[in-house]
């Protein structure tokens, strides 16, 4: 299944889709990351914030326009 997998705070490394070869990653490359918090300890939240809403649907038309996976 094509998947647009969205990541803040987490090991995206660890908790990725499992086996999912159709899976896109989208995340921040911030120095704080990961955190692994629930709470942001710097209390800023850009790895929430920052990620904007148009950055998923590039990632989201650009796997749906793949036909090989």
């Amino acid at each position: 299944v094509k998947t647009v997998a969205i990541f803040g705070p987490t090991k995206f490394t660890q908790t990725s889709p499992w086996q999912n070869q159709n899976a896109k990653l989208v995340h921040l490359d911030l120095a704080c990351m990961p955190c692994m918090q629930k709470t942001c300890p710097l209390k800023h939240h850009k790895c929430m914030k920052d990620l904007k809403p148009q950055r998923v649907i590039e990632e989201a038309r650009n796997l749906l326009k793949n036909p090989h996976l």
